[in-house]
């Protein structure tokens, strides 16, 4: 437990470092803070904050020639098992394959206020594959653990999304995807919305998801969601 919790604490620290000079200013390309809020934290088209509001934080750290990074990052949620506080530590590489830009990432979430005796923690492992022609951007997402955090154990998650730039300021986009998870709910989820770009590090979001396994209870059901994210 201790060492968990150096862990949480070491990314809050990390994040709080490095939004300083970011937030005044700084042009480093090796850095990058993002904060952002939104009316539901919607995560593989369900919500973990049972339909609430939440607030996020986030640090990445990049190579200079930006193919591997390290990134952590603490949010707000609402879970099952007692949690209201989400951190994570992620490391990953992006590199370009055959003009396909490749994505690959190993990712730990840690629940530091969870109910005692509830499996607070898991690994998380993704792999993208996106190709953009024009104003036209697809992506294919793989996302595997083999034990999730609360009651439920191994999962597999199968997306895929589909973007449209609009214009330099607008862009639609629509995905759908499929959660398969030992000992809980299988189902599909999917949702549509536009992305307006404010200001070089401002983004806003109107979403609206909805899965086919409403009868599960308020996490699964559909919802429209507005939500802000800043990035400097």
């Amino acid at each position: 437990m201790k060492t968990k919790l150096l862990l949480a604490a070491s990314a809050a620290t990390v994040a709080a470092a490095a939004a300083t000079p970011a937030l005044a200013g700084d042009t480093d390309k090796n850095w990058t803070v993002s904060l952002g809020a939104a009316t539901d934290y919607r995560s593989k088209g369900t919500s973990k904050t049972m339909g609430e509001p939440y607030a996020y934080g986030s640090v990445e750290w990049r190579t200079e020639d930006e193919m591997f990074y390290v990134a952590a990052g603490a949010a707000r949620v609402k879970q099952s098992f007692g949690a209201e506080i989400e951190t994570e530590v992620r490391v990953g590489a992006r590199p370009e394959v055959a003009g396909f830009e490749v994505a690959l990432e190993a990712m730990y979430r840690y629940y530091p206020d969870a109910d005692d005796g509830t499996d607070n923690e898991y690994w998380e492992f993704t792999g993208d594959v996106s190709r953009t022609v024009g104003p036209i951007s697809g992506r294919l997402r793989v996302q595997y653990s083999p034990d999730n955090a609360g009651g439920s154990h191994a999962f597999t998650y199968y997306e895929a999304r589909g973007t449209y730039k609009i214009s330099s300021k607008f862009k639609a986009s629509a995905a759908v995807g499929r959660r398969e998870t030992e000992d809980s709910v299988d189902y599909t989820a999917w949702n549509a919305g536009i992305t307006f770009k404010a200001t070089d590090h401002i983004d806003l979001d109107l979403r609206w998801y909805d899965t086919d396994a409403n009868s599960y209870g308020e996490n699964y059901e559909e919802a429209l969601v507005a939500g802000v994210a800043f990035k400097f």
